[in-house]
C-alpha cells in the first residue's frame, strides 16, 4: 500500500510539474509571439541587421547591417522591446518555470540572428544603467548557440511532448 501511494504521488507531482510547464509555456508563447514583439523582432532582422533586398532591377541585393550610431530612436525602441520580450522569457526559464531546452530550441534560430544585432544597444544599456540588464536575453541566447544539437531540424521528424523536453538534452536526444 506504502509503495502505491508512493507511485501515485510521484505521477501526482510528475504531472503537476508538466502542467505548470505548459502553463508557463503559454505565457512565454503569448509574450514572443505578440505581434507587436513579432513587428519588433522583423523591423530587428530585417531593417537593423544584415538582410537581403531587391535593387531598382529587381536584382537581390545584400543589405548590410545598419550601424548603431546610425539607429534611430524607433530603431531604439523597436529593438528594446525585443530584448525586454527575450529577456522575460529567460527569465521564466531561469528561475525553473520552463526548461530552457524548450525557449532555446523553439525561437533558437531567432535568438542567434537577433543578439548580435542589437548587442550594442545590450552593452549600452548595461554600461549606463546597469549590468543585469537583459543579461537573462544573453544567456538563453548563448545557450541556443552552444547547443548544437538544438540546431537540427527534429521537428516533423518527431512527435516530442512536453514531458520528454523535461529531462532537457538526454531525454531529447532520443527523438533526434
Amino acid at each position: 500500500v506504502l509503495v502505491a501511494t508512493l507511485l501515485i504521488v510521484a505521477l501526482q507531482v510528475a504531472e503537476g510539474r508538466r502542467a505548470a510547464y505548459a502553463t508557463a509555456f503559454a505565457a512565454v508563447a503569448a509574450i514572443l509571439q505578440d505581434p507587436e514583439i513579432r513587428d519588433a523582432r522583423w523591423h530587428v532582422l530585417n531593417v537593423l541587421g544584415q538582410h537581403k533586398d531587391k535593387d531598382a532591377d529587381g536584382a537581390e541585393v545584400e543589405v548590410p547591417k545598419k550601424e548603431f550610431d546610425c539607429w534611430s530612436s524607433v530603431d531604439r525602441a523597436l529593438a528594446g522591446k525585443v530584448c525586454q520580450s527575450y529577456d522575460t522569457a529567460a527569465i521564466v526559464c531561469r528561475r525553473g518555470m520552463l526548461p530552457p531546452d524548450v525557449v532555446a530550441d523553439s525561437w533558437g534560430h531567432s535568438l542567434r540572428h537577433v543578439l548580435p544585432i542589437v548587442q550594442p544597444l545590450i552593452d549600452e544599456f548595461q554600461r549606463d544603467r546597469a549590468p543585469e540588464y537583459w543579461d537573462d536575453f544573453v544567456w538563453i541566447a548563448d545557450l541556443a548557440d552552444r547547443q548544437p544539437w538544438l540546431h537540427r531540424s527534429w521537428i516533423g521528424r518527431a512527435r516530442v511532448k512536453i514531458g520528454d523536453l523535461v529531462g532537457g538534452e538526454t531525454r531529447l536526444r532520443k527523438h533526434l
